[in-house]
């Protein structure tokens, strides 16, 4: 049966897949319902690319969907679902004096071919878009950057976007992204808005939670993969 692998930080972020997890005792990759399987990769880039890398070794996956909460530029509203078209490191690369550059400066690519900017795959992320947008969800396409310390001010959120040219923020989604390029495993990043970037009062996890949880449901009903 071919399997979609479905990643969240937290067991929270997984909506009611994680309800399953939560009664189960030991790592709670062995959950799966119809041909989704489940995994809680823990926080930050090298937790999701270590849990899914080893994944998709014992696993039989035929496609990766990372879901969770994210940062985004102050035009989304919280709840907005997020399809990231491609996922972009916000770390790796060169700081000096007059700011901050990529890894296309030194001429090493992260994974062959790609620098800082890793695609999604454009069938999953079409597919993910077009049926949210049918069951009637807010949402919205593009790329979501990558970072091991969220932006703690809204100017250095609005900088980053605007260098990087991405509309959210995370932490796992290059670390997830880079497993399955090397696996040659299509992969999508599925976000939800929780808070403006470098606005922490602006959270609203409960609203944020609701409408992860509601894609889900309308994703797994649509019997996609």
């Amino acid at each position: 049966m071919s399997s979609l692998l479905v990643v969240a930080a937290t067991r929270m972020e997984l909506g009611f897949l994680g309800e399953d997890i939560a009664h189960r005792e030991g790592p709670p990759l062995a959950f799966r319902r119809g041909g989704w399987t489940a995994l809680v990769c823990g926080i930050g880039k090298s937790n999701a690319a270590w849990c899914v890398g080893q994944a998709l070794v014992r696993e039989k996956v035929s496609r990766v969907m990372l879901v969770g909460l994210a940062g985004g530029q102050p035009g989304l509203e919280i709840g907005t679902l997020v399809i990231g078209r491609e996922v972009v490191d916000a770390d790796l690369g060169v700081r000096s004096a007059s700011g901050w550059t990529g890894l296309s400066a030194l001429g090493f690519p992260s994974v062959s071919p790609y620098f800082n900017r890793l695609p999604c795959d454009p069938t999953m992320a079409s597919i993910v878009e077009k049926t949210l947008q049918e069951s009637g969800h807010p949402s919205v396409a593009g790329a979501i950057h990558t970072s091991d310390t969220v932006s703690g001010t809204v100017r250095l959120g609005a900088g980053r976007c605007e260098r990087l040219d991405t509309i959210a923020e995370a932490m796992e989604g290059t670390g997830v992204a880079t497993a399955c390029h090397h696996q040659q495993i299509p992969f999508v990043e599925l976000r939800v808005i929780s808070n403006h970037i470098g606005k922490r009062s602006s959270f609203d996890l409960d609203r944020a939670c609701t409408a992860l949880d509601q894609g889900l449901r309308d994703l797994y009903s649509a019997e996609l993969w």
